[in-house]
């Protein structure tokens, strides 16, 4: 369920508003280009959400995600999404030390391993 619902958050952050859709004429008073808003139509096992991201995209478009939890699905949502990870106990260092190098050796999406400067 977890990996789906960062899926819909993706598709809302990054497909519902194209580059240029703000428009913020005062004289015309329009806000946004219509035509630059498109609804995600997500059909998944978990969620439907067919409609548009309700605000405009933030400067760095993409929010920054934070995961926490040590279970198996909790680590692969954590590698595939998350820019940051927190992990709030460990029985032994030798645990966590194994648990950070598992967590950073696996490939992460293009949103997870963005330049700091985009942030």
């Amino acid at each position: 369920m977890a990996e789906e619902y960062v899926e819909v958050l993706y598709k809302l952050f990054e497909g519902s508003w194209e580059e240029g859709a703000i428009v913020r004429d005062r004289e015309k008073r329009v806000f946004t280009n219509p035509d630059k808003v498109h609804e995600i139509g997500h059909k998944g096992k978990y969620f439907e959400v067919p409609g548009y991201h309700l605000y405009e995209p933030s400067p760095q478009r993409t929010l920054l995600l934070y995961q926490a939890g040590a279970s198996g699905p909790g680590k692969i949502v954590c590698r595939q999404a998350c820019g940051v990870r927190l992990r709030f106990a460990a029985p032994t260092k030798e645990v966590l030390r194994s648990y950070v190098a598992e967590c950073v050796a696996r490939p992460r999406s293009r949103a997870a391993t963005r330049a700091s400067s985009n942030l």
